[in-house]
């Protein structure tokens, strides 16, 4: 009997431990990796519009000194490796990814992206990400970004680098670091005025490479960053077009500078201008497109409780195969900042734009002139002398095309290049080479008309032999 109460007994806690066991489960072990998504598991590209070439998932991933590898997979092709910050650059903290993915890889629609970190003792952990990708989307202006519309801020921009909350006066960054990016409009605008209401809160100068100091920017004609090496992310930040900054030359003082494509910059305020933390002021950036010449950028910058200025602080030019399109890109470097509801409006051709056009074309009015006065001729003497003004009306409506033609293709093609993708310097060998073709073209009506001449002559010499 006593054998088998104890049988009963031992029974009964056995159950009582398997009990506890389900109830409470094993405790996970502190090497396995937590996948942190910034913006959640599903998030939205193309809508309004694509503001930059990429999309960016961004994160962060526990015990980073801990893993063996940090990998994702689109659409369930091969994985590629992720690196893991901190890298001086985009990856700002212990532990932090960013997925750059070009938008042509994605299809239309849905997109599944699944992140997969693996311990050092080989404990492996998933997490997958839906990207509802539309293509060819486009944003009309003027436009406003309104940030109280939404607590999301990817729905009506695109988060490039750093976590960034929605705040009752814009958005604003939550950790500082090296360039958190903000994308907002479309990368197909062209011409435009956009003005930004900022705060700076506090900044943390820093001016080792590749830092080299705090900084405000508003970047107009953004088209998202190049490949410059291997490096995940690229980290490319040229070509752009031009930017309106703020920025840092030593622990306390700063300047305004109007910035170009490769941040060379195109004009430069003095050194101490006095920006007090937490006063708000207002950023305008106009970017114009001078036809056939040069694009134009302005920059201005002034206290948010004061009338606007007239004139501009700062303007300056760049070539036409600089970049044309692109978005506009909000920066904070090692900068805690508010950016307040971004205003983009439209710029229509003003007078000068017009008679700059017209006036590539009216350029070429004393050269369209001999050519019509070289078809007339060749016209009316083309019964006695058929073979030389053959000559004469193809090389007059040769040069007539050469310079009609290279002028159209001086002021558009640019433009529909940049369209193709073709980069900066690809265009300006394009430019060059339809410069090239232009001259040759010329060089040959020339070439015709001498020989036009030469015919001419020694039919008159026939001529005259035979009456003699």
């Amino acid at each position: 009997m006593k054998l088998q109460r104890k049988s009963l007994c031992s029974f009964v806690l056995v159950l009582i431990l398997m009990g506890l066991n389900f109830i409470v489960p094993n405790p996970v072990s502190a090497d396995v990796p937590v996948i942190n998504v910034w913006y959640g598991q599903h998030q939205i590209f193309g809508q309004p519009a694509m503001a930059q070439n990429w999309v960016n998932i961004l994160g962060n991933v526990s015990n980073p000194d801990d893993l063996a590898s940090l990998t994702y997979s689109l659409n369930g092709r091969p994985e590629r490796s992720l690196s893991i910050g901190p890298d001086t650059r985009r990856l700002a903290a212990p532990g932090d990814f960013n997925i750059d993915i070009y938008h042509t890889e994605l299809r239309s629609g849905l997109n599944e992206v699944v992140i997969t970190a693996v311990s050092n003792d080989n404990q492996q952990v998933t997490e997958t990400v839906t990207i509802e990708y539309t293509p060819n989307s486009t944003v009309p202006l003027p436009y406003t970004f309104d940030w109280g519309a939404t607590p999301d801020i990817q729905e009506v921009a695109q988060i490039v680098d750093g976590e960034w909350t929605v705040q009752a006066d814009g958005i604003r960054p939550t950790t500082l670091g090296y360039d958190r990016l903000v994308a907002v409009g479309d990368m197909w605008w062209d011409d435009y005025e956009v003005t930004v209401p900022i705060t700076i809160h506090g900044a943390e100068p820093r001016f080792e490479f590749p830092s080299n100091g705090a900084a405000v920017f508003v970047v107009a004609r953004w088209q998202g960053h190049r490949v410059w090496d291997d490096s995940q992310p690229a980290y490319g930040w040229w070509p752009l077009g031009g930017t309106g900054s703020i920025i840092w030359v030593d622990q306390s003082r700063t300047q305004l500078v109007l910035g170009g494509n490769k941040v060379l910059p195109m004009a430069v305020g003095p050194v101490g201008q006095a920006i007090e933390f937490n006063v708000p002021y207002k950023l305008k950036l106009r970017v114009e497109t001078i036809p056939g010449y040069t694009n134009l950028y302005s920059f201005k910058m002034w206290e948010a409780d004061q009338p606007e200025p007239e004139s501009w602080i700062f303007q300056g030019q760049q070539r036409l195969w600089n970049p044309m399109f692109g978005s506009v890109l909000l920066v904070a470097h090692h900068t805690d900042v508010t950016f307040g509801n971004v205003s983009v409006t439209p710029i229509s051709r003003s007078p000068w734009e017009w008679f700059v056009l017209l006036g590539s074309y009216a350029a070429q009015i004393p050269l369209l002139l001999i050519c019509l006065i070289g078809i007339i001729l060749a016209v009316r003497y083309r019964a006695k002398q058929r073979a030389a003004t053959r000559l004469v009306l193809i090389a007059t409506i040769l040069a007539a095309v050469g310079a009609l033609g290279g002028t159209f293709l001086n002021i558009q093609l640019p433009l529909w290049l940049h369209r193709q993708g073709w980069s900066t310097h690809e265009i300006g060998l394009a430019l060059v080479t339809n410069e090239t073709i232009q001259s040759l073209i010329v060089a040959i009506s020339l070439g015709l008309l001498i020989w036009a001449i030469f015919r001419l002559r020694q039919e008159e010499n026939i001529h005259e032999a035979g009456q003699s």
